[in-house]
C-alpha cells in the first residue's frame, strides 16, 4: 500500500482533471465525484511501480474513465452526453474551473462557443478531444489510457478537429448573416421618414 503522503500529494496534483474527466464522460457531478474518490482508493492498494508523476496520473485517469464506462454499462445507458450545450455551467465545469477564473468574460465566451460543438461529437471524438485539449495529454498518453493504437489516437483526433473546424464555420457564417441582418433593419430603422416634399407643399 501507497503512504498518506503519496496518495495526498496525488490528490493535489490530479483531483481536479479526474473530476474534469469523470464529469466529461457522466451527467452526475455526485458520480464524478464518487469516481475520483474510487481511483484513489485504488491507487492506495495498488502495488504498481510508478516511473514518475506523468505515469501516475495517466494510470488515475485510466482508472477513472473505467470507472465510468462500469457506472454507464450498470445504468444501462450508451452515449450519454458530456454536458448540456444550453447549459453554461456544465460547459464550464468541463474546462475547469481553474482556468475560468483566470480568463476574461469575452476568452470565457469563446470558450463555451467551443465546446458547445465539442459536445455534439461522439463519444470517443469527445473523450479524445478532452484529453487533448483539456487535460493537455500526448497522443501517446491518450492511446495508453483509452487503449486506442496510437495510429487510431491520431486518426481520430484529426477526425474530431475537422468536424469542430466545419461546425464552428458554420456557426460564424450564421452569425455573420444575423449580423447583417440586424444591421440592415437599424439602417432602416435610422432612414428619415420626413415626406421629401413637405416644405414644397407648405410653400
Amino acid at each position: 500500500m501507497r503512504s498518506d503522503q503519496f496518495i495526498e500529494d496525488a490528490m493535489r496534483a490530479h483531483s481536479d482533471a479526474l473530476f474534469r474527466t469523470a464529469c466529461s464522460m457522466l451527467n452526475s457531478e455526485e458520480e464524478a465525484r464518487d469516481a475520483t474518490q474510487e481511483a484513489f482508493i485504488k491507487l492506495f492498494k495498488s502495488e504498481t511501480n510508478f516511473k514518475d508523476d506523468d505515469h501516475v496520473r495517466c494510470w488515475l485517469i485510466r482508472v477513472v474513465q473505467n470507472d465510468c464506462i462500469d457506472r454507464q454499462r450498470r445504468k444501462k445507458r450508451v452515449a450519454i452526453d458530456l454536458v448540456d450545450p444550453t447549459e453554461p455551467d456544465a460547459i464550464e465545469r468541463l474546462i475547469g474551473d481553474r482556468a475560468l477564473l483566470s480568463q476574461s468574460e469575452v476568452e470565457l465566451d469563446e470558450d463555451h462557443f467551443l465546446w458547445r460543438h465539442v459536445a455534439t461529437l461522439s463519444e470517443d471524438d469527445r473523450r479524445a478531444v478532452h484529453l487533448r485539449y483539456a487535460e493537455d495529454l500526448s497522443l501517446r498518453e491518450i492511446a495508453k489510457i483509452t487503449g486506442w493504437s496510437y495510429g487510431a489516437t491520431g486518426t481520430r483526433l484529426c477526425r474530431a478537429c475537422k468536424k469542430l473546424r466545419r461546425l464552428v464555420e458554420a456557426e460564424l457564417e450564421q452569425r455573420k448573416e444575423e449580423d447583417r441582418e440586424k444591421i440592415n433593419k437599424k439602417t432602416i430603422r435610422d432612414v428619415p421618414q420626413t415626406d421629401p416634399h413637405a416644405d414644397l407643399r407648405g410653400r
